[in-house]
C-alpha cells in the first residue's frame, strides 16, 4: 500500500505529553488513515475511534474530510479537561454510544492488548455496527524482533516488564496480553468477521525525533533487513475485517 504523505495537526506542542504522544504515533496514524482510504468511504460515512484515549486522531482525520466520533469510557479528569480545552467531542458512556450508533467503520487502535476479557467488547461492537461494517484494528506484534529475542533469551514470558507490571494500577496502563497475526485472525474468525486481512508494519517508536516528523524509518539496519524478508516479525499488526 502506497502511503500518502500527511502532515500533523497544526499547532501541536511537543511540550504537552498528550500531543507529544500523538506525534510519536504519527506513523501509525498515517497507516490507519491510508487503510480508511482503501474502504472508499462516502462523505456521510461515520468512523468510530473505540478507546480513543486523548482523541487527537479524530482531529487528524477531520483535516482529510473523515467524520470520526470518539469513545473513551475510561477518560480521566485530566483528559476530560483536555477535551474541553481542545473542543474535542468524546462519548464517555456506553448508553450514549449506543444512541450514536450504528457506525460504518470501527477503529480499535492499540486497544485490544489492554482488554483482559475481550468477549464483552466484541458483543458491544456487534450492537453498534451494521452488517458489512468494517473493523480496523492495530496492535503490537508479539513476534516483533526485539520481543522474540527477549523471549528466546528467557528474559521474559510476557510483553510487559516485571517492574512495570508491579507498579501500574490498572489494565489501561499496561498490556494484558499481546498477539501474533495468526491469533488476531483467529480471534476475528471466532467473532464471525469475514474478509480478514492481516498486514504488518515496522514502526519506529523509540528513536524518532519529535521535531522532525519525516524521520519515520528505523535507523537499525538489522531490524530493517529482517522486516524486509520476514514481514511477520515487524512490530505492529494491522487487521481489516467486515462484520457478517
Amino acid at each position: 500500500m502506497q502511503l500518502e504523505k500527511l502532515k500533523s495537526i497544526d499547532g501541536l506542542m511537543v511540550e504537552s505529553i498528550r500531543e507529544k504522544t500523538f506525534l510519536k504515533n504519527l506513523h501509525r496514524h498515517n497507516i490507519l488513515y491510508n487503510i480508511l482510504r482503501t474502504l472508499n468511504l462516502s462523505k456521510e460515512s461515520v468512523v468510530l475511534d473505540f478507546g480513543s484515549g486523548d482523541s487527537l486522531f479524530s482531529v487528524f482525520l477531520k483535516q482529510y474530510g473523515i467524520n470520526c466520533i470518539n469513545y473513551e469510557p475510561h477518560a480521566t479528569d485530566e483528559q476530560l479537561d483536555y477535551y474541553k480545552e481542545k473542543e474535542i467531542k468524546v462519548i464517555t458512556c456506553e448508553k450514549l454510544l449506543k444512541k450514536s450508533a450504528p457506525f460504518d467503520v470501527i477503529i480499535l487502535s492499540e486497544v485490544i492488548e489492554h482488554i483482559s476479557v475481550p468477549k464483552p467488547t466484541f458483543d458491544l461492537l456487534k450492537l453498534i455496527s451494521l452488517s458489512e461494517t468494517f473493523l480496523v484494528l492495530s496492535t503490537p506484534n508479539y513476534m516483533r524482533l526485539n520481543m522474540w529475542l527477549s523471549t528466546l533469551r528467557r528474559r521474559r514470558a510476557h510483553p510487559v516488564l516485571i517492574k512495570d507490571w508491579m507498579t501500574k494500577i490498572n489494565d489501561y496502563q499496561t498490556h494484558c496480553r499481546e498477539f501474533t497475526g495468526l491469533e488476531i485472525k483467529e480471534m476475528l474468525q471466532i467473532e464471525s468477521f469475514k474478509d480478514i486481512k492481516i498486514n504488518y508494519h515496522e514502526i519506529d517508536y523509540v528513536s524518532r525525533n519529535f521535531r522532525s516528523l519525516e524521520n519515520l524509518k528505523s535507523s537499525n539496519f538489522l531490524i530493517r533487513l529482517i522486516s524486509k524478508f520476514f514481514p511477520s516479525m515487524r512490530n505492529t499488526i494491522f487487521a481489516i475485517a467486515k462484520r457478517k
